[in-house]
């Protein structure tokens, strides 16, 4: 399967709404790079300078740059809330998004989400309804 395209992924999402995150996450700041594998069984790649950030048990990397401007930090140490709304929509069928820390597939149901940035990732359902909300 091929990865969807910049364009394909715009198209997908203006039917999408905004959403805002409702979970805290926990975040550390990679000292070195750092392989990790999805739920799916991807491989993806963070590289020093990236967080990792996790919440309920799952864990992702972040670049820096991108952390910086979507997440901010709680009154409680290494906690941090994201901030950016994302823009999402349900897919109907299988899929592929090349993200930053390499391709991550998706399954029919999952959501296709974006931040404002324009990186996109899925997300199954069962976690997205439990991280985000729709926005005001």
């Amino acid at each position: 399967m091929r990865p969807l395209t910049t364009t394909e992924i715009s198209d997908l999402l203006a039917a999408g709404d905004w959403y805002s995150s409702v979970v805290v996450v926990k975040a550390e700041q990679l000292r070195a790079d750092r392989a990790w594998e999805t739920r799916r069984g991807g491989r993806l790649v963070g590289r020093a300078g990236d967080w990792l950030v996790s919440e309920d048990g799952d864990h992702w990397t972040v670049t820096a740059e991108v952390f910086a401007q979507t997440y901010k930090p709680t009154d409680v140490h290494g906690h941090y809330r994201k901030t950016a709304r994302v823009r999402a929509v349900r897919m109907a069928r299988r899929f592929l998004v090349e993200t930053l820390e390499g391709p991550v597939p998706g399954e029919a149901n999952d959501w296709l989400v974006q931040n404002p940035g324009g990186d996109a990732w899925p997300i199954d359902a069962k976690t997205f309804e439990r991280r985000y909300t729709v926005a005001p």
